[in-house]
């Protein structure tokens, strides 16, 4: 082999990918399965990795609490009168209708407080079902891809080991 073609192989070997590695989360209802993804996702965290799906589209009941808790902290650190009131004279100046922002100014003082079933977010998830979302009539599972873990054989090992948990790793 030249010394050219052994740098086109090289760079060729660059290129390649490792294998995919794949976190699945499953349980009997799309709820249950959303629980243990949202455990998954935890756990994968813990070892460094950021996996691809649809985590943050998770809308277990733990989680909206959590998003509900960090909005209303959000607006006790920055106050939404204030930047309502900033937000309306910018509009003035600029010569829009005063109501022109007024969704926004709701948004922002509604007091949001109730945990939505989870087929409220129906809209959002249908998309996913078939790629991120596995269904089945007795079982859901929820996929995250990990790009940069396929060689990871402890991450697979940490992950699989628990017997009782209702996820698993596989690679492809």
């Amino acid at each position: 082999m030249t010394p050219d073609q052994r740098a086109d192989m090289q760079r060729l070997a660059g290129t390649q990918h490792e294998a995919a590695l794949y976190a699945v989360a499953e349980g009997k209802t799309m709820t249950q399965a959303f629980q243990a993804n949202d455990r998954l996702l935890s756990q994968l965290q813990a070892h460094g990795y950021q996996p691809h799906g649809i985590g943050d589209f998770s809308p277990t009941a733990e989680r909206q609490r959590a998003s509900l808790t960090a909005w209303r902290q959000l607006w006790t650190i920055h106050d939404a009168r204030q930047l309502i009131n900033r937000v309306k004279a910018e509009a003035r100046r600029q010569g829009l209708k005063p109501e022109a922002f007024q969704p926004f100014y709701e948004l922002l003082t509604t007091d949001h407080n109730s945990v939505r079933p989870l087929s409220y977010f129906n809209p959002i998830l249908q998309p996913f079902v078939g790629t991120y979302i596995l269904q089945s009539p007795d079982q859901t599972r929820i996929v995250n891809y990990l790009p940069s873990a396929g060689a990871d054989s402890i991450l697979k090992r940490d992950i699989n080991q628990q017997a009782a948990a209702p996820y698993f790793c596989i690679l492809l």
